[in-house]
């Protein structure tokens, strides 16, 4: 008797993780509109955001521990090296800043040219004139 409590247990185990799979994959596919696509890219930012691009084409900057895109329809995405929390995205022909930590975008894309951080500041050009800001701008 005990032997067969423990194969049912098995069986329901694995059953479980099967429709829990199959749902999982029904909410993907719903998700990302019916459409076959294919991870591509994936550029892990921190350890609760990265960003994704897939064979259609779209960029997406995730949170991980929030299992939300945070931001979509991006050109691309870069990240700073050391201490400096924001990084660098492109949308529609445009830049802004996200945070690396939460994906959430920290500085609206509005600039034509934009660099990473670097010690607390990073160069950008807007209307033609080139100019430096510092991470307060985000408020």
């Amino acid at each position: 008797m005990k032997r067969l409590s423990i194969f049912w247990k098995v069986i329901c185990s694995v059953m479980a993780i099967s429709l829990a799979g199959i749902f999982g994959l029904e909410a993907w596919m719903y998700y990302r509109d019916y459409q076959r696509v294919d991870l591509v890219e994936k550029r892990t930012f921190s350890e609760n955001c990265v960003g994704l691009r897939f064979s259609d084409d779209n960029y997406y900057i995730k949170n991980l521990k929030e299992g939300q895109v945070t931001i979509n329809n991006l050109d691309w995405a870069v990240a700073p090296r050391g201490k400096d929390s924001l990084g660098v995205f492109s949308k529609e022909q445009k830049r802004g800043y996200f945070n690396i930590y939460t994906g959430e975008a920290a500085i609206p894309a509005r600039y034509e040219k934009a660099w990473i951080f670097s010690e607390g500041f990073a160069g950008v050009m807007r209307e033609r004139k080139i100019g430096f800001i510092d991470e307060r701008e985000q408020r």
